[in-house]
């Protein structure tokens, strides 16, 4: 949250790209952290413990680089103008109803997994959603990249080299994550039992339908960033509603599928993502927002 804030300082001033620079090493080093927990055999509480140090010391170097560009200043006079705050307001709701939604869906699944399937199926459920989720903190510097430029296109009424930057980063993301899933298809397992040391078994299909589901959430990821980056969020502020609809249609079924179950209800719930921001970002190529 309070990385997101001093963004705007950067956005203010004409040079997010320095923020998404920030955010860009946040997730390299996130990444870095993984790969060396796993392959050093490290216990996996390491990794939160790191994922904190990261973000605490990359937010101390942003915030000092806003200081200089006298972001105080440009509170101060921001904050006389009340009814250009007001304007704002709805923007920044919906952006927040959609961080609620990414809440829902880690910690809603988890207490969904805990209260039925008890404790060890949380181990499970958490331990292998994190090794599939090491794979979207890669792609997450691959399309935070294009924010700056879409923003800059958009401003500029260019939107046929805008779509066309657009059906790049697609076919980047697509083509790159297929890979990734492929390569976690078919040497996940032995990660999985170097990361946990044996102590946690990778289950089956349960691993297959996760991968299946990171595949879409990375790729709705990548296509939200063109929406993203104009603030337009609008359809995009249902994920919340989307998100518990996926919990609350796994409840008949927790007893009889399990783990399963929880995974296809991620599934359903990045497919309507999916097919949401789609529209919205075809709508923003075609000049119809």
């Amino acid at each position: 949250m309070l990385q997101t804030f001093i963004s705007c300082v950067f956005r203010a001033h004409d040079k997010f790209f320095i923020s998404q620079n920030y955010t860009t090493l946040v997730y390299l080093v996130d990444l870095v952290i993984i790969v060396f927990v796993v392959v050093s055999g490290n216990k996996a509480f390491f990794i939160p413990l790191l994922f904190i140090f990261n973000r605490t010391l990359i937010i101390i170097f942003q915030l000092t680089h806003a200081i200089k560009m006298s972001w105080l200043g440009e509170i101060n006079v921001f904050s006389k103008n009340l009814r250009s705050a007001v304007t704002l307001i709805p923007t920044s709701f919906n952006h927040s109803l959609i961080t609620l939604g990414f809440a829902i869906v880690l910690q809603g699944n988890t207490f969904l997994v805990g209260r039925y399937l008890g404790s060890q199926a949380v181990v499970e459920f958490n331990t292998i959603r994190t090794l599939v989720n090491s794979m979207k903190s890669f792609f997450s510097v691959v399309y935070a990249s294009f924010f700056p430029k879409f923003t800059v296109l958009y401003a500029k009424g260019n939107l046929e080299e805008l779509g066309s930057r657009f059906k790049d980063l697609m076919v980047i993301v697509v083509v790159g994550s297929l890979i990734a899933c492929g390569i976690f298809l078919f040497w996940g397992n032995d990660i999985f039992l170097i990361w946990t040391k044996g102590k946690v078994l990778l289950r089956f299909p349960f691993y297959y339908i996760m991968l299946v589901g990171a595949l879409i959430q990375i790729i709705w990821n990548g296509a939200s960033s063109l929406p993203f980056s104009l603030n337009e969020n609008k359809l995009l502020k249902y994920y919340p509603l989307i998100a518990i609809l996926g919990i609350i249609l796994c409840i008949p079924f927790m007893s009889k599928w399990g783990l399963n179950i929880v995974a296809v209800s991620l599934v359903f719930v990045d497919f309507i993502m999916l097919i949401l921001v789609l529209y919205v970002s075809r709508k923003i190529i075609n000049g119809k927002i």
